[in-house]
């Protein structure tokens, strides 16, 4: 009997060791191998750390590619492109894409724990602390959630981001309007800025009830990560009590990822996925970016890019000034950007710095 004990006993041994080694190697040597990625940046084609990024689908295709004969008519460009998705991209959307672009385009997948539910949240809390009777857009989508929730704080550490400083975030079926005359990117490195936008406007308020009492919650919690002088006036009309629901338009953003990986950042992100809110309500991305940047970055980081003409359905910008207007062919507007949340900002730094940035 003593003998199949100390058998058993070496068995037991032998098998907890395996899955102890097992564990190790895709907790270390697995993660190491993804995680590298640092061949998709150049430095033979571009001395910016800088990609075009591109969540989408394979559904995608067509309206994808004249988006990016677009964006290289009005930005001829070497920066790379890398695309993302849920779901493995086609054959097909690879040849299709790879074809359609002058550089290179890099295709991804989304690990599985980043696309769904966070730990606690089922099916049946989508939604649970909106206001009853109010109309929520999407709300009966639970990707756009996960959506919303990777691009909220996972996009900048996926390994085939991680080579990069900054990214412009390009969707499928926009259109750009204006030839650049000159390098986004080396605009926002040279004068030293952190997030770039061009559309600012009103989020729905039945999709974010509670999004700004949490964030009061935060900020008390941790004020050393609140700059000073700080863009509150950009979110508020009564010093923080309440907000005005302004927000940069994330669809398009030119911005410094390091901002996204820093602690503050990362912290902020954290403290609201874990309130649950992208889920029992419907906070998006926009309004967590645009609410960290004007919390965390002083005013004079954050730049409007006027000189870019720009159409996410169906709001467009189309320049106003007589310098940048020759350079632009903007398409008949149906719902024109309006200026009521930019005029926030520009006051501000015309106020602390003179000049609007």
């Amino acid at each position: 009997m003593r003998k199949y004990k100390r058998v058993l006993l070496k068995v037991i041994n032998f098998i907890s060791i395996f899955i102890l080694c097992r564990f190790l190697f895709k907790k270390f040597y697995k993660n190491s191998k993804e995680a590298d990625y640092s061949y998709l940046y150049n430095k033979n084609e571009t001395d910016i750390k800088a990609c075009i990024f591109i969540l989408c689908q394979n559904k995608d295709q067509e309206k994808l590619i004249k988006t990016i004969h677009e964006l290289e008519d009005t930005f001829p460009h070497n920066y790379p492109y890398i695309l993302l998705n849920d779901v493995p991209f086609t054959e097909t959307f690879k040849t299709a894409i790879s074809s359609a672009v002058r550089t290179r385009a890099h295709f991804g997948l989304i690990d599985k724990k980043y696309w769904s539910f966070p730990k606690g949240i089922t099916k049946k809390d989508v939604g649970k602390n909106l206001i009853p009777g109010q109309f929520v857009l999407f709300n009966d989508r639970i990707s756009y959630r996960h959506m919303c929730r990777f691009e909220s704080g996972f996009f900048y550490n996926h390994p085939m981001l991680k080579p990069f400083d900054y990214y412009w975030r390009v969707e499928p079926g926009v259109g750009f309007h204006c030839k650049l005359q000159e390098d986004p990117f080396k605009f926002m490195r040279d004068n030293n800025k952190i997030y770039g936008y061009v559309i600012s406007l009103i989020e729905l308020k039945s999709t974010v009830p509670h999004l700004w009492e949490t964030v009061k919650e935060f900020m008390r919690k941790y004020p050393q990560y609140i700059a000073n002088p700080n863009s509150l006036d950009f979110l508020s009309h009564d010093n923080g009590k309440t907000w005005n629901l302004c927000h940069f338009w994330s669809n398009f953003e030119i911005a410094d990822m390091r901002f996204f990986r820093s602690e503050k950042y990362e912290t902020f992100f954290k403290f609201l996925d874990e309130k649950g809110g992208i889920y029992y309500e419907r906070w998006g991305d926009a309004p967590i970016h645009s609410i960290a940047a004007s919390l965390f970055l002083e005013p004079d980081k954050i730049h409007f890019f006027k000189n870019i003409g720009y159409t996410h359905w169906p709001v467009t910008y189309c320049p106003d000034d007589p310098l940048i207007t020759p350079h632009c062919q903007c398409p008949e507007i149906i719902d024109e950007a309006r200026d009521t949340c930019n005029r926030n900002l520009f006051r501000l730094q015309k106020k602390l710095y003179g000049i609007q940035n």
